[in-house]
């Protein structure tokens, strides 16, 4: 009987924002914005290797690329949260018939 149930069985794989959706991007943003040093007009430097841009879009791309292991911790984060959401959804659902069965 296992074995049917768990062929049987479909559990819908969950949405995991990418890279370029809202909470990952915003945070990214934020932390790339947070590791730009402004220099002078027209200069930037990236705060994590010192190297020097001319405008702090090209210091968001050279994190984004040089320094993923920073963006990496803020998706594995954002999955991190997306996961716990799901399960409390899930074992809150399941929860509600065994309460109902209980409390009758």
């Amino acid at each position: 009987r296992l074995e049917a149930f768990l062929t049987s069985a479909a559990l819908p794989r969950p949405e995991l924002p990418s890279v370029d959706q809202p909470p990952i991007a915003e945070k990214s943003d934020a932390l790339a914005e947070e590791r730009t040093l402004r220099v002078s007009e027209g200069k930037f430097r990236c705060l994590e290797c010192g190297k020097n841009f001319k405008g702090p879009e090209y210091v968001r791309k050279h994190i984004r690329k040089m320094h993923a292991h920073l963006i990496e911790t803020i998706r594995q984060s954002a999955h991190t949260e997306v996961a716990c959401a799901i399960y409390l959804d899930e074992a809150e659902s399941q929860a509600a018939p065994v309460l109902e069965a209980v409390l009758s």
